[in-house]
């Protein structure tokens, strides 16, 4: 079973083992911190952490886990070892099973929490997200992370995306 919490982590549980602690933790609590600090830090704090070579990227979004509570998950149907992750930190994530870590950052997808993603039924290496802002995005992971296709509902009709 794999469970997003209100931490920026992701828990995999083996339901057939009396262990009552998960086999994984995909993210990291202490990264995403650090990155959560990182960001209302000041331009001169910002300025003198990047001169001492941090493993934080500029922007304060971490490489390899999300910086608040992930909303949704999504398990690929054709290639069960990719998941996809959403979180409140605005950003989609796509984690390789076998190896434990985060493949992909979306970064750009939304402005606001992102409360669902889907993998596509019919391809594997396609999927949509949408969030509290009102944007459905449609992405395919052998492009860039900043190539999709974007569509913004009408606030008219709906004002966030709960469900795909």
């Amino acid at each position: 079973m794999i469970v997003g919490t209100f931490l920026p982590e992701i828990e995999i549980w083996n339901l057939d083992s009396e262990n009552c602690e998960p086999i994984c933790v995909l993210g990291d609590l202490e990264t995403s911190e650090n990155a959560k600090k990182a960001t209302m830090m000041s331009k001169k704090q910002k300025k003198a952490q990047q001169m001492t070579n941090t493993n934080q990227p500029m922007g304060g979004v971490p490489e390899h886990t999300h910086t608040d509570a992930v909303m949704c998950l999504s398990l690929n149907p054709f290639q069960s070892e990719y998941l996809l992750s959403g979180s409140a930190d605005k950003t989609v994530r796509v984690w390789d099973l076998d190896d434990m870590g985060c493949k992909a950052v979306y970064s750009n997808l939304h402005t606001d929490k992102v409360q669902a993603v889907r993998w596509n039924k019919f391809s594997d290496q396609i999927f949509a997200s949408g969030g509290y802002d009102g944007r459905l995005n449609v992405c395919d992971v052998r492009a860039d992370t900043n190539t999709f296709l974007n569509y913004t509902l009408d606030k008219k009709v709906t004002k966030d995306i709960e469900s795909l």
